[in-house]
């Protein structure tokens, strides 16, 4: 629902889900040299 815009491109978008259950995703779409994978960002 609300996104964050950085000046290098990056884009951080979060959206809620389902707000009784507290699921909320997290997606974020950044130029390939800053991009994170899922698998990665699940690692931190």
């Amino acid at each position: 629902m609300g996104a964050l815009g950085c000046p290098d491109g990056t884009r951080i978008v979060v959206e809620v889900a389902d707000v009784r259950g507290r699921q909320v995703r997290l997606a974020v779409t950044a130029p390939p040299e800053v991009a994170v994978t899922r698998q990665e960002a699940s690692g931190r």
